[in-house]
């Protein structure tokens, strides 16, 4: 009978964690010693429990906690076990995390919790940033990344040094930004909640220049130094183009707010756009000096549309910001869906030939699939959940969490989520 009911849980747990789900348990409210939680019996990336029995007639359940990192909140794993001779349990999917602790609750028909020790997995060998971005941007010609974090945090890694070289703090919320080369120098544009974008040198993060637009910015796009610049305000003219030069108003237009710009590539008058919450697509064009001449968008509802994982193809011909894997036209049209299964993606990224797309998914995998007829290539293994992902010649860089929270990663609003991220360099 024991072996059947470990064997259950076993089950149990491997269906929760697949699930993603994060019940969250009650604050402690007894400590004793009537559970003992044994030392780990670690396998790999398997753990088993076991721990001593609860005997006392009150029993109802037991129920397996977990911490997947330093500062994260103790969860419930799998379902209850309601009978008191079984003590062991298997975790298949212990996260990829330096620290994982876990817990056994006993919960008592008086309502009370007796909670056992808790026992730490520690794994020094795995380094976890202290960073929590909502976007990270890829700078291929000296192998950084550039990390965006809501409060205002602005930090670079070096891929080759493996550490943050450099950090600063803004002062202010910050949404996504955009690189160009103005007068011989690099600069980076970051849009804030208070009515500015700063301009910074890229290369020392020093601040050389800034621009005020009146309200909160959720996005800035540079192309020939004229900047492209969205605001959240509905009343008030949500797209604003700005000579980088003069820092003058070229032309406003209406239409939506909270949108984030994307270039179209091998064009220098045309965008394309998707709206923060919603991921309405939105499509412009400009003149060569920057003035708008068409301005529309579409509406979908059901492709899982999100600005946080949003494309655009390499020929510049379709786009893609579904967690379905759906693909659009530049005119805004659906074409086809990438063959996923149960698949859910949370971040794409193409290779240099643009041959091949590469889509991070909730499952701890990176999938690849053909650009020409969309048909599945193979599955890269990630030890992490992937959504900030970056294809170089020999590698894919994948931008990853320990932990997913209830199964999803709203990255503009990741702020306050208290996640982990590791950085993973594998093999194309």
């Amino acid at each position: 009978m024991k072996k059947t009911f470990t064997v259950f849980i076993l089950f149990v747990l491997i269906i929760s964690c697949k699930k993603g789900e994060k019940d969250p348990v009650p604050a402690e409210k007894t400590y004793t010693d009537q559970i003992i939680l044994n030392d780990l019996d670690i396998q790999g990336d398997t753990v088993k429990l076991s721990w001593s029995k609860l005997d006392t007639a009150s029993f109802i359940k037991y129920v397996v906690a977990r911490r997947d990192f330093d500062g994260a909140e103790l969860y419930a794993m799998g379902n209850e076990i309601q009978s008191k001779e079984t003590t062991e349990a298997v975790d298949v999917n212990v996260p990829y995390s330096p620290d994982v602790t876990y817990q056994i609750l006993g919960y008592l028909s008086d309502d009370s919790i007796i909670f056992s020790n808790a026992v730490n997995y520690h794994r020094p060998d795995i380094t976890a940033l202290d960073l929590i971005p909502f976007d990270v941007i890829y700078h291929p010609e000296d192998d950084l990344l550039y990390f965006f974090e809501r409060p205002g945090r602005i930090s670079i890694y070096d891929l080759k040094a493996k550490q943050v070289t450099k950090q600063i703090d803004t002062g202010g919320k910050i949404s996504f930004s955009d690189f160009e080369v103005y007068q011989g120098r690099e600069e980076l544009y970051v849009p804030r909640d208070d009515g500015w974008v700063f301009i910074y040198d890229a290369r020392t993060l020093e601040k050389v220049d800034e621009i005020n637009i009146g309200a909160t910015s959720s996005s800035v796009i540079s192309n020939n130094n004229i900047l492209f610049i969205s605001n959240i305000s509905w009343i008030d003219k949500t797209l604003k183009v700005y000579n980088r030069a003069t820092k003058q108003v070229i032309s406003q237009s209406g239409g939506a707010e909270s949108v984030r710009f994307k270039k179209i590539p091998h064009s220098s008058t045309k965008l394309l756009g998707a709206r923060l919450g919603s991921g309405h697509p939105h499509y412009y064009q400009f003149d060569a000096n920057g003035s708008i001449e068409n301005n529309f968008y579409g509406q979908y509802s059901d492709y899982g549309m999100s600005a946080n994982i949003f494309e655009v193809f390499p020929n510049g011909e379709k786009y893609i910001m579904s967690s379905n894997g759906a693909i659009f036209n530049i005119d805004l049209s659906y074409d086809k869906s990438l063959p996923r299964g149960s698949l859910r993606f949370m971040g794409f990224a193409f290779n240099q030939q643009g041959d091949l797309i590469y889509g991070a998914t909730t499952t701890r995998s990176i999938e690849v699939y053909s650009t020409r007829d969309f048909e599945h290539i193979k599955t890269i293994p990630t030890k992490a959940y992937p959504f900030r992902i970056f294809v170089t010649d020999d590698a894919v860089i994948s931008v990853s969490l320990a932990s997913l929270i209830n199964g999803e990663v709203d990255h503009y609003s990741f702020y306050g989520l208290g996640n982990k991220v590791i950085m993973e360099v594998l093999n194309k």
